[in-house]
Parts: structure tokens; sequence; C-alpha cells
């Protein structure tokens, strides 16, 4: 049985890394720039750590929370059960529409 964090802060924060390390993977094999018009060819990716944590800082997990599954869902990354799992448990601890995070599966 999996142990989650306390709080839905703590749960994106946990989730982070994976995300975060596969966005920069897919930008490796993209040669660093991705191609014009492509799912990676789009704003707050790359830099997408800094504005989840930014969104943290100032208190807004549910803008940080969406931030991170936009990363995840328009780079199309494939994410682990566990980090899934994490992002389910923060948008039910915000009580957010489950749809929001559904889509990554």
């Amino acid at each position: 049985m999996a142990v989650y964090p306390q709080t839905a802060e703590d749960c994106i924060k946990r989730a982070l890394p994976e995300v975060v390390e596969r966005m920069r993977r897919e930008f490796a094999e993209a040669g660093g720039s991705p191609e014009p018009g492509s799912a990676l060819d789009q704003a707050g990716l790359l830099d997408g750590e800094e504005i989840v944590l930014d969104y943290l800082r100032h208190g807004e997990p549910g803008l940080a929370l969406e931030h991170l599954i936009y990363m995840i869902h328009e780079a199309g990354l494939a994410i682990s059960i566990e980090t899934y799992q994490l992002i389910e448990r923060a948008g039910l601890e915000m009580e957010m529409d489950p749809q929001l995070w559904e889509l990554l599966r």
C-alpha cells in the first residue's frame, strides 16, 4: 500500500520531478529545440517546473496541479502509476473535478 503525503502541495512536489525529467528527455530527443507546431512547441513546458513551484509559493496549489497536468497531457508524457496516484490524490484533496486528471490515463 502506497503512503501519500499529507497535503495536496506535497503530492504535487513529489510528482513534479518525474514529469520534469521526462520533459527534459523529450526536449533532448528533439535536439533541444522542438519543431514549430509540434506538441513540445508550447509555452510552459520546458520551464514548467518553475511555473508549478511559483504557483505553490503563491498559495495556488490548484493552478500548480492544473499546470502539471497540462505539461503531461500536452507533451504526451507517459507517467508512472505512482505519479498518477499523487496527482489524483492532490486533486481529490482539493475537491477538483476528476476529469482534470483522468485524461492522463
